[in-house]
């Protein structure tokens, strides 16, 4: 212990004596040892850290699955549902529930988002309420009243948090509720949501096999493997195929699967976050080879003193030691500096975060996070300074001790140069990386959405809907409500038109029909007729700005007494009929088992969207007049306005309360805005890669300065004969220039290589660029290239302007 305080005193002394160095050392680290820390605690949060559940490991995601078909992990009926729960060994408990919406109307109407689940989803994850209790079997069954438990953030923002609660009445879509507990604060499950209902309120397909619609989440008996499950599953699949043959038929392949439920929650932003880990790597990796050359260059200064002390009988461990302990030093003070720089990079990443990103709420510095910080500053500090302990361990002691020794200049140039080439070679591998990502989200950026995005605003309402079944005269309220308030937004002054449709492009969610078509023969066995439907309002196709390619639009004689028209989009056309065909005319009928739906017939074709993203293809898409279908209570409003939409946002809300005070509206936004927002992860992405590639520029740029000014400062004596001995300025410049720009190309090549290499692991984040872009490849290689002629440039001029005499006289 007395030899470590020795230690550490003697290298705080060192490390005073040159400050200038050990300032742009503990500068470098600080962002290397900050920047990985904050990467780190938002993939400790969303990846690392377990569910906030009990015994999280144990708890899967169960899907149905179609073998005939490119995806897979759908949702489940009811009758699978219970079948799982039933007839399954290896699972301790299962649990359904869906997503849903309902108005609270008590005092300013808000829609809420909700939750129906079976009783058994607490227990299965583990919770109980914080305040009351959770459902009774009798209200799982709906044999008991319509209760609600109550998220905490809605409990608090809504009700004050008022410890009464519990036995309150509020009204959800007209119908009473009884309340009977408040989640835990922070609880979150597999979606936002304001407020948990009994399963049993949703009755709507409960006895169709066939009808996909549950969620199902479980918990693992104890001691099951994820190979006794998976048999489990199967054995299940193999007994519901052969009992329910027309319902499974062996063509389409079905079967029961399980995932962990942590990977389902993490989705597909796994290979971003590791992606981001490993370019922040890179850049603590460049930190530390430009520290690596700064001790480099202090130690040779120092040659004559460790030859003295090894002289006077010191050791080489002790002066390895001595000399690491003064790199840790280094080490722990950048990553002090570091920490500091983490706590505000934590906070723009979690507020710059998309929206999809999952778990965002346990992104936060903690102890693992603390942890991990020294962890990586010691591991740095040893990393960045053994290489210059080991070396300056080994002097010559015969020139070190003549008078006017410059030191080892020779025994550090290889491992110099070596660390010039990494940097290179990691600076060329970041910044393809970024290359790549800006080109993609460029191409993504130019994509025709299908329509016109301009001045549109977005704006939904959701009308209360009936406990039991909806009626004729439900219906009819429907669509004179939304004809109304259609009315009254074309009145506001800047609107030039409006219509409405039920689900509009990027908004995530979707409406599936299958049909009966007149006339149509499938290609194949497992063909389907499953097609999106829209219930749009006339003047829909106007506002979005949708081209008709031929027939006509839905406009307002469409109504109920109509005969019944429908429009279709091109991607329909091409699903239905590859080998063209006119189709106008052509006739669908709504398959259904409960009832003859009407025959539909095709008046128009329009132009496709891109639905679910830009870098989605085009679907198969039927557009229903609103007034003829009258399916739906909940339709999105879109105006197309003459200035910025987003300034009648507030004009438009007042005339809905016109309309209808107890009417919330939700989702207000610009159409471009949720365009960017479909695009938040890819920018988020790409935005920190640039950022990282361009921190790793300037580091580059830094070492290669750094390496070519140091050789320069050791090459005096040289220069100074060969401009003694007649060689020009300009050969000078060429000899400096053409040794730096060797070790730059070579780098260059390394790097190269390695990225072509590790390409794949990127390919799944672009759109429209391959991971082995040669236009991509070559401009970064060329910025590099001319980055580092500019770094080797100053030290080189600098070389041409050697006094031959005072280099000379100075030797």
């Amino acid at each position: 212990m007395d030899a470590l305080l020795r230690d550490l005193r003697f290298a705080w002394r060192t490390l005073r004596k040159s400050p200038g160095v050990t300032a742009a050392a503990i500068v470098a680290l600080a962002l290397g040892i900050g920047a990985n820390t904050a990467i780190f605690s938002v993939v400790d949060g969303v990846l690392l850290k377990p569910l906030s559940y009990r015994a999280p490991d144990q708890l899967v995601r169960v899907f149905t699955n179609f073998g005939a078909t490119t995806t897979s992990r759908f949702s489940s009926s009811w009758p699978e549902y219970k079948d799982v729960r039933d007839a399954t060994h290896t699972l301790a408990s299962v649990a359904a529930y869906t997503g849903g919406t309902a108005n609270l109307t008590e005092g300013a109407p808000q829609r809420l988002g909700l939750l129906y689940a079976t009783r058994s989803l607490l227990t299965t994850l583990g919770v109980e309420p914080a305040l009351g209790r959770g459902f009774l079997p009798e209200e799982d069954s709906g044999r008991g009243r319509a209760v609600v438990i109550l998220d905490h953030a809605l409990w608090q923002s809504r009700f004050s948090g008022d410890p009464q609660i519990i036995g309150r009445r509020i009204t959800l879509d007209g119908a009473p509720y009884e309340v009977i507990g408040v989640m835990p604060p922070g609880f979150f499950f597999d979606r936002r949501c304001d407020a948990y209902v009994p399963m049993a309120l949703v009755t709507d397909g409960v006895d169709v096999r066939t009808s996909q619609w549950l969620q199902l989440v479980a918990r693992r008996a104890p001691g099951v493997t994820d190979a006794q499950l998976r048999g489990d599953l199967d054995a299940l699949s193999a007994r519901l195929r052969a009992q329910y043959s027309s319902d499974y038929p062996p063509e389409i392949h079905w079967f029961l699967s399980a995932e962990r439920l942590a990977d389902v929650v993490v989705g597909n932003v796994r290979l971003m976050l590791l992606v981001l880990l490993g370019a922040v790597g890179c850049v603590l990796l460049l930190a530390c080879a430009n520290v690596a050359n700064l001790l480099l260059a202090r130690t040779a200064a120092r040659h004559k003193e460790m030859a003295v002390r090894l002289a006077l009988g010191a050791r080489r461990g002790q002066i390895v030691r001595q000399l690491l302990t003064e790199s840790v030093l280094l080490g722990i003070a950048g990553g002090a500096l570091g920490l500091l720089l983490a706590v505000w990079c934590i906070d723009a990443l979690t507020a710059l975060a998309p929206a999809g990103l999952p778990r965002v709420a346990d992104v936060h510095l903690d102890a693992r996070v603390l942890l991990f910080t020294v962890g990586v500053s010691l591991v740095t500090g040893v990393l960045f300074g053994l290489a210059p302990a080991l070396s300056a361990s080994r002097p010559d002691l015969a020139g070190a001790m003549k008078d006017g020794s410059r030191g080892s200049a020779h025994g550090h140039g290889r491992l110099r140069k070596t660390l010039v080439v990494i940097e290179v070679a990691v600076s060329l591998l970041l910044l393809v990386g970024a290359g790549l990502m800006v080109r993609s989200f460029a191409r993504l950026r130019a994509v025709d959405p299908g329509f016109r995005a301009d001045h549109l605003l977005t704006m939904r309402m959701a009308l209360p809907v009936p406990l039991g079944d909806e009626t004729d005269a439900d219906h009819d309220r429907y669509v004179s409500f939304f004809a109304r308030a259609q009315e009254r937004l074309r009145t506001l002054p800047g609107v030039r038109s409006v219509g409405a449709s039920t689900i509009l492009p990027f908004a995530h969610s979707n409406e599936v029909y299958s049909f009966n078509i007149e006339g149509y023969t499938p290609s194949s066995p497992l063909a389907t007729t499953d097609t999106n439907v829209r219930e749009v309002t006339p003047g829909y196709f106007e506002t979005m700005g949708i081209p008709l390619v031929r027939g006509r639009l839905l406009a307002a004689a469409d109504g109920r007494d109509a005969p019944r028209a429908m429009v279709v989009n091109e991607a329909f056309v091409r699903r239905f009929w590859p080998h063209g065909g006119d189709v106008l005319g052509k006739r669908f009928q709504i398959a259904s088992s409960r009832k003859q739906n009407p025959w539909w017939t095709i008046v128009g074709v329009v132009g496709d969207m891109h639905s679910y993203g830009l870098a989605s293809a085009p679907v198969a898409e039927a557009y229903f007049p609103h007034q003829q279908l009258r399916r739906s209570s909940a339709l999105t409003m879109v105006l197309r306005t003459d200035g910025d939409p987003a300034a009648l946002a507030v004009a438009a809300r007042a005339v809905i309360a016109e309309v209808d005070p107890s009417q919330p509206v939700f989702e207000v936004a610009t159409m471009e805005s949720l365009i960017a927002g479909t695009l938040a992860q890819r920018r988020f992405t790409m935005g920190l890669m640039l950022l990282f590639g361009l921190v790793a520029l300037v580091l580059a740029a830094v070492g290669i300065y750094g390496v070519m000014a140091y050789t320069v400062a050791q090459r005096t004596r040289e220069v100074g004969i060969r401009i003694a001995l007649g060689a020009r300025p300009a050969t000078v410049l060429k000899m400096v220039l053409g040794d730096g720009m060797r070790l730059v190309a070579i780098g260059l090549v390394v790097g190269l290589a390695a990225a072509l290499a590790l390409g794949h692991l990127v390919a799944s984040l672009l759109y429209g660029v391959t991971a082995t872009d040669a236009a991509t490849y070559a401009a970064i290689a060329l910025v590099l290239a001319a980055v580092a002629v500019i770094a080797i440039l100053i030290p080189a001029r600098r070389a041409t302007r050697v006094d031959p005499m005072l280099a000379l006289r100075a030797d």
